[in-house]
């Protein structure tokens, strides 16, 4: 199998967002691309130093249709959008989009959601929600198509993104697209 087989829904890339060649890639970033879990542990050791999360919006949304996170009109859904830097260097690393859908969860983590300083992946291990990852789709995503100006947030303008989704044993919990570069 290779390493693209592990992305199950391909075929769901968003026309905006190219295919990439895995090999082309820095070892650090396909690193990332092909993590299997939560990246802050990774960026941390990689790095050296600790990151800070960084909440850039997140709002409650009860309209929205995601298939991938199984939620239809109705279903409350927490949407954020975050960067990850090193708290040391200020060095951006992650820009990341969730939408976690608030049933699928302990109201007690959607409550701390509101520190809007902690990552997702700390609030799970927190609450002890333990998930498996299943990897949906990669490409590169150009700042020229992009719905979000990433500017000041990620160095360039072509991004690594990938989008993955946890699932805990009651069923999906969220979605990740996270964009690197």
């Amino acid at each position: 199998m290779g390493d693209g087989d592990r992305f199950i829904a391909q075929d769901r890339r968003p026309a905006s967002i190219d295919p990439v060649d895995p090999a082309s890639l820095t070892p650090r970033a396909r690193a990332l691309l092909f993590l299997p879990d939560l990246v802050t542990d990774f960026l941390e050791t990689s790095f050296g130093e600790p990151i800070t999360v960084t909440c850039l919006s997140q709002s409650n949304r009860d309209d929205l249709i995601d298939q991938d996170l199984g939620v239809g009109p109705g279903d409350s859904v927490v949407v954020r959008e975050s960067a990850i830097h090193g708290a040391n260097s200020g060095r951006p690393l992650i820009h990341a989009q969730v939408r976690l859908a608030e049933a699928g969860v302990p109201s007690e983590l959607v409550e701390d959601l509101k520190d809007l300083s902690v990552g997702l992946g700390r609030l799970l291990d927190k609450h002890e929600v333990v998930c498996e990852r299943e990897m949906l789709w990669y490409g590169l995503d150009r700042a020229e198509t992009m719905s979000v100006d990433l500017r000041g947030i990620l160095e360039g303008d072509r991004f690594v993104a990938r989008c993955y989704r946890l699932v805990a044993p009651g069923g999906v919990v969220a979605t990740l697209v996270e964009r690197f570069s």
